[in-house]
Formats: structure tokens, sequence, C-alpha cells
């Protein structure tokens, strides 16, 4: 489905609240080598300032002419006699993860160090989680760079940019048999591989199954121009 040059000026205007780029330190450059499965060809690593805090992580990129067609091919699908669809699916985007997509590494928000993999936050049980103390930048390497093994809970469950749960995309799309929760280390385990999966299917000018699933639990939500909590 072909999008207008007007939405793509909108999604180039929302991308510009990634403050993990706009603040950066460091340009946020390519990197040489894959991350955690993920295309170097995708990554950006940035090093950045939020407060009196640093933050390390690497982001996955996507062109703002491919985020307008995930928004306007769901919104055709799921929500086709809401005109507002794409704006409000916008929004929600931007007010949730300021379209950033954190492959892995620190999201600094509120004044808190939040370390994420595959787009969520997760909990690496060394303290760090949620801390408002700073981190040097060697740790947080050190930290972006742990085995998904390591990893002791994903306090929400929830992948970005919207908030996709493993649960709606068990319902809606049954054949990727993703869990209903995170609460072992192999619910978890599949829902990150399913989460980088999917995003990188998405990526390359597919469907966005993950915002598919969010957009057809929060309809009516949606359809009132509200962003779901």
């Amino acid at each position: 489905m072909a999008q207008t040059p007007n939405e793509i000026d909108l999604v180039r205007k929302a991308q510009r609240s990634a403050y993990a780029i706009t603040s950066a330190t460091n340009g946020c450059p390519k990197v040489d080598e894959d991350v955690r499965g993920w295309p170097k060809y995708l990554i950006r690593r940035c090093e950045y300032r939020q407060g009196n805090l640093t933050g390390l992580v690497y982001l996955a990129e996507v062109p703002a002419k491919t985020v307008a067609a995930w928004i306007s091919r769901t919104c055709a699908r799921k929500m086709p006699e809401v005109a507002s669809c794409f704006g409000t699916v916008l929004r929600c985007g931007q007010l949730n993860s300021g379209y950033m997509f954190p492959v892995a590494g620190n999201i600094i928000e509120d004044g808190r160090n939040f370390f994420f993999r595959n787009g969520m936050t997760v909990n690496l049980g060394d303290g760090t989680h949620a801390s408002r103390r700073p981190i040097p930048l060697k740790l947080q390497e050190e930290l972006a760079q742990r085995g998904d093994a390591q990893i002791l809970s994903i306090p929400s469950g929830l992948t970005r940019y919207w908030r996709s749960r493993p649960h709606q995309v068990a319902v809606l799309f049954p054949d990727k048999r993703a869990p209903e929760a995170v609460n072992t280390a192999e619910q978890r385990a599949l829902w990150l591989r399913i989460a980088r999966d999917e995003f990188l299917s998405a990526a390359r000018g597919r469907e966005n199954r993950l915002l598919e699933a969010y957009v057809a639990v929060h309809r009516d939500v949606l359809a009132r121009g509200q962003c779901p909590l």
C-alpha cells in the first residue's frame, strides 16, 4: 500500500524524538559487525547523555517510509473505517518508544537506567535495572553483550515500537507459537527470538505483525484517539 509524502514526513518528524540519537555524543555510527542476530546495516551504536547519566545503546534504524508503510497497511487491515488511525498509531508509537528500538543496551528514562534486549526491558540481575546511579560505559557495553540466557526476567513482556505483548501475537498469529507469558527461561528465549525475527521481517518491507497484534487488541481504544496503557 503506497504511502503519501505527508505520512512519511509525519513519521520522519516523530522519529526526531529518538533522544538517544539527538543527544548522542559519538554520532551514533553504524556498527562493523552483526549484533546478536541483527544485521550490521540496520544497527547504530549510540553513546548519549540524559541529565547526569550517560547511556550506551545499540538501536535498530528503520527508514520513515518503512514505518509509514507499517502503520498505513495495518490501519487499512484492522481499522479501515477510522480516518484518524494513522495519526493515533503514529502518536502512540512516539509516546511509548520515541521511535527507538533498542536491540541491546541502556535507555535512560526519567533518570533511571533500563537495559533492553530486542526492544524489551530486561533485568540482568546485577542491580542496574531501574537504577539512578551512573554506570560506566565499559560496564554498559559488557551488559549489552551478555547472552540472552543471562536475562533473569522481562518485567513487562512489552516490545517496541508499540506495546506489543506475547499473548497478543499468540492469539492473532497462532502459527508463531508465541508464549502466553515470559515467566520461564524458555518462554523468554522464545519471545526474544520472535520479537527479533518479526521486526527484521517487517524491516525488509513485509507486514509488521507485532503492530497488527497491538492494533487488533486495542482497536476500540485507538478508535477513540487514545493510546492504550
